[in-house]
């Protein structure tokens, strides 16, 4: 899949929050049948903000609903008016359940309403998330024959019990990186159990560079206090996870030379602290909604990635589609992703200040760096919806062990 450099067509609201796309000539799965259970959606999110997985769900659905496929979505009633925005123009059938704000009696619920006892409801159930808490609903549906073949999306490691389930049921599995794949091996996953690697920004053509660019990209230009070096943490600030202190605290020990002419950027918190408490040249980001990060990155230099603990980061992989480079931590999620340069991986404060420093002086290098890293995004981190119909969700032997030895998105 290739994207253009330029902004997305798409018109109204819905469509450029989540771009829809249409069925290639010759698709041939148009028709068929697919249960759709997520820990996601049988949980009470009401006060909490639409994580990153969470998105990916709703934007997958949506593209089998556009591909012609028949979706059921099993979710929490918390849920329907969500759904209702969010599912605008692309609905799928949804089973709600009464609002018991947990996956297991959600999901044992929803397996009871959505699969007849007396026939074969669903060509195939897809479990999201490894589906965690949701194991005794898909065992429910499996004893109740509501489909042919089961397929688990692996957003996160999966836990021992997940693994013997899959062993034992010959579930199929997708996972969004080498290293959530591997997590697999590690608990004893079958042989005979097929796997592969496969993901990607559902939504990457709304993430493309300046245009036009910021600087000139064959003469950059250095960086002045009036033209700052933009750094980033991008997600929910508020996390431990995130690394907001550790990287707070290099951020101070810079040499005085360089704060001169950097600005790093907190995006973004549901209350953000006072600006007394941050040092001048640190900006705290009121909460972003998903559709503001895209025009919020065109306006910033790197990423970098503190975070304790990643399985993809759709972080990184955003701020390499608007051709940045990233600063990150040695997780082999990201470490894979900068094989080819792109960035910078640290293993120490010692590193992440030199990797700043570097990144805010030397503008012909973070130009390159820049260009590598959406050249890579592109070619490996841009999921395609019908090709994962074609080559995992709906495909035969021959086709799933083809593509299998693939591990791109695109």
């Amino acid at each position: 899949m290739t994207l253009a450099a330029d902004a997305p067509t798409a018109t109204s609201t819905i469509d450029r929050r989540y771009p829809p796309i249409a069925p290639s000539a010759g698709f041939a799965h148009a028709g068929k049948s697919v249960l759709f259970l997520t820990p996601n959606f049988v949980m009470d999110r009401r006060k909490k903000s639409l994580r990153g997985v969470e998105v990916f769900d709703i934007q997958l659905v949506r593209h089998l609903v556009q591909l012609g496929v028949r979706v059921t979505v099993i979710a929490d009633a918390t849920w329907r008016e969500r759904f209702d925005e969010h599912f605008d123009g692309a609905r799928p059938d949804v089973v709600f359940t009464p609002s018991l704000r947990k996956p297991v009696p959600n999901s044992i619920v929803g397996a009871l309403i959505a699969s007849p006892r007396e026939t074969k409801a669903f060509d195939v159930a897809v479990l999201g998330n490894v589906a965690r808490g949701c194991l005794p609903g898909a065992e429910l549906a499996r004893l109740r024959g509501i489909a042919d073949r089961f397929l688990m999306i692996a957003h996160r490691w999966p836990s021992a019990k997940t693994v013997a389930w899959v062993n034992k049921r010959a579930c199929d599995v997708v996972s969004v990186s080498g290293y959530v794949n591997d997590a697999f091996d590690l608990h004893g996953v079958e042989p005979s159990v097929r796997r592969a690697v496969c993901y990607g920004l559902p939504n990457a053509d709304l993430f493309f560079p300046p245009d036009p660019p910021a600087l000139n990209l064959e003469d950059p230009p250095e960086a002045t206090p009036d033209t700052p070096v933009n750094f980033c943490l991008l997600g929910s600030m508020e996390s431990a996870n995130k690394g907001v202190p550790e990287t707070l605290a290099v951020w101070n020990t810079l040499p005085a030379e360089v704060r001169r002419i950097s600005r790093l950027h907190l995006a973004s918190y549901r209350e953000p602290p006072a600006r007394s408490e941050l040092p001048d040249d640190v900006i705290a980001h009121p909460w972003m909604a998903s559709s503001d990060v895209p025009p919020f990155l065109r306006t910033m230099t790197c990423v970098i990635v503190n975070s304790k603990w990643e399985t993809f980061c759709q972080a990184m992989v955003q701020g390499m589609l608007t051709r940045m480079p990233t600063i990150v931590n040695t997780q082999e999620c990201l470490v894979e992703k900068l094989d080819e340069g792109g960035g910078i991986v640290f293993d120490n404060d010692e590193q992440l200040r030199d990797a700043i420093t570097r990144v805010a002086t030397d503008p012909a290098w973070r130009v390159e760096a820049g260009r590598i890293a959406r050249r890579v995004a592109l070619e490996r981190y841009v999921w395609s919806s019908e090709r994962f119909v074609n080559e995992h969700l709906f495909a035969d032997a021959d086709v799933w062990d083809r593509s299998a030895r693939s591990r791109t998105a695109s």
